[in-house]
């Protein structure tokens, strides 16, 4: 008698063989693993040397912010896993520092620095920023931007965020201390966006980039230049390049242009 298998059917003995039965049987001993045997185990590790009162509350989130203390992210053990607290523990002793009780929304650290934490929650219609003394825990400056049409960016080399709100016809900028929440500046620029702006950050400018760019100082915000006035009318919505002292662009043309980063001036199309 003769046998004739498909190979979808052979596959599947293989992977039986090889791979679905070994699982089963590692899953097998795990199950069978005795008490008496998890304790003898764990009576052979090394003793640890502190334990955390973190109670029915999960661990979410463990960060070093500083050479001897650890940021910790803890949720409910509930089925809404809500955000419960923030906990600032000395790493050698386990001495819990300070505790920061959270509201409704997804937290998350969003920068660090040696004086300040800045954490940042997420809800349905709106994102804020909080910094919290990283000696105390206690909240220094909050601020709130909406979910929708709007972007941030973090500067870490100048410990500032770019924050940007656009609409139709204009981009709203701003430049935000990230250890006091202060505002360095704030810039609005006008345009016809037919599609939502990007912003790149490079040599101390923000380039805004649509269907146009325009470039602005870093510093404090001011317009240094745009295309428009060099005469290009629209872009590619391909990302543009840059070198050290360059930029590279298609314009409405399909055409390379290459410009002077720094002066603003069109070298060769």
């Amino acid at each position: 008698m003769q046998y004739i298998f498909s190979k979808p059917f052979l596959l599947f003995c293989l992977l039986s063989i090889f791979v679905i039965g070994p699982f089963y049987a590692q899953q097998e001993m795990w199950m069978s693993t005795t008490d008496e045997n998890i304790l003898k185990r764990a009576s052979k590790q090394q003793k640890a040397l502190y334990q955390l009162p973190i109670g029915h509350q999960l661990l979410e989130t463990l960060q070093a912010v500083g050479p001897n203390t650890l940021l910790l992210g803890l949720r409910e053990n509930s089925p809404q896993l809500k955000f419960s607290e923030y906990w600032l523990v000395q790493a050698d002793s386990g001495s819990i520092l300070w505790r920061y009780p959270c509201d409704k929304g997804e937290y998350s650290a969003f920068w660090v620095s040696d004086s300040n934490i800045v954490l940042k929650k997420d809800e349905k219609k709106k994102i804020s920023l909080i910094g919290l003394d990283l000696d105390t825990g206690n909240a220094l400056w909050e601020k709130t931007f909406p979910t929708a049409k709007n972007g941030l960016m973090l500067e870490p080399e100048t410990e500032n965020l770019i924050n940007y709100t656009f609409d139709k016809g204009s981009i709203v900028i701003s430049s935000i201390a990230l250890k006091d929440g202060t505002t360095n500046w704030e810039n609005q620029l006008s345009a016809d966006w037919e599609t939502p702006p990007f912003l790149v950050i490079e040599d101390e400018k923000v380039f805004v980039f649509s269907n146009a760019l325009t470039v602005m100082d870093l510093r404090n915000g001011n317009k240094m230049f745009d295309v428009e006035a060099l005469g290009i009318k629209s872009l590619d919505p391909l990302l543009p390049s840059f070198d050290e002292q360059h930029l590279f662009l298609l314009d409405e043309d399909g055409k390379l242009v290459c410009i002077d980063k720094r002066l603003g001036r069109i070298l060769w199309k």
